[in-house]
């Protein structure tokens, strides 16, 4: 995963902090269960993301843990899982033995063969538990082409996100009902076009902070494809996706955690942007 929906709150957000603290450290735990230390290395923002996000409109309050973590500084932490936590480790598994089927294909063999070998003992169980996740993942062409990687990856993560939406409750009040008996999902619709947007959002980033690096190593980039204009538009288009994800995520019924999704749609994910570009941008527009 690319790392991009970082916990950029504001100054006052604390509390908000300290859940988004929880929920990483019971991912990570979750990830050492499946496969102990090496499954922990493939802890993620974009994953963390995805678990809070689903975790919210879930009715399960969760539990909290009290974790040995590896690093010493962290022992005392505390962590939070609940299933989607759960999940989401299982999706980090499946989405990187992919990665390094890709890059073992695109020539980065040995990196392919360490990834693989973490992997190795535990995927054929994780495929099991979530059987659908992971045809789905494996349904996706291995090596799209650059030019299209925005739209495959979100089309990607909008399926999965799809896949996590049909797991949770249907409200069964106010106006919600009415919708759920007409036969239309929204929370389904919604999280499809939350994953999509966000796939798209992450997979820009990722090119704008990987241009000099590629430009360098003689790699192909999303960035090459675009025409001087669009790239001096990137702001305004990243901004425009955040705005459909906010649009989207307002009208959901979350049932915990509304403070948390506010600062990370509303803050971090604007302010991840922000940074970004106002440093790799300049580079991007030459």
């Amino acid at each position: 995963m690319f790392g991009y929906t970082k916990p950029l709150f504001p100054e006052a957000a604390k509390e908000s902090l300290k859940l988004y603290q929880e929920y990483y450290c019971g991912l990570c735990f979750e990830l050492g269960k499946i496969g102990k230390l090496p499954y922990r290395l493939l802890l993620s923002y974009d994953l963390c993301f995805m678990a809070i996000f689903f975790s919210a409109l879930d009715d399960d309050p969760g539990i909290l843990l009290n974790p040995h973590c590896p690093l010493p500084k962290l022992k005392r932490g505390r962590g939070r899982s609940s299933r989607f936590v759960r999940l989401a480790a299982k999706l980090s598994a499946l989405l990187y033995a992919a990665k390094f089927s890709d890059d073992y294909a695109d020539g980065q063999k040995f990196k392919a063969r360490i990834g693989n070998f973490i992997l190795q003992a535990h995927l054929e169980e994780v495929a099991k538990e979530w059987p659908e996740a992971s045809e789905l993942i494996a349904s996706y062409p291995a090596k799209p082409p650059v030019k299209d990687l925005p739209n495959s990856f979100g089309k990607l993560l909008g399926d999965l996100f799809g896949l996590s939406a049909k797991l949770l409750p249907k409200p069964g009040f106010g106006h919600f009902r009415d919708i759920y008996e007409s036969g239309y999902d929204p929370l389904y619709e919604a999280s499809v076009r939350i994953g999509e947007e966000l796939g798209r959002w992450v997979t820009i980033l990722d090119a704008v902070d990987d241009y000099q690096q590629d430009l360098r190593a003689g790699k192909d980039n999303y960035l090459n494809y675009l025409a001087l204009p669009e790239r001096q538009n990137l702001a305004e288009e990243l901004s425009a996706i955040e705005d459909r994800i906010r649009r989207h995520a307002a009208l959901l019924p979350y049932r915990q955690s509304l403070n948390l999704i506010q600062d990370l749609i509303l803050y971090s994910i604007p302010r991840t942007r922000l940074e970004l570009l106002a440093k790799k941008l300049p580079e991007v527009v030459q």
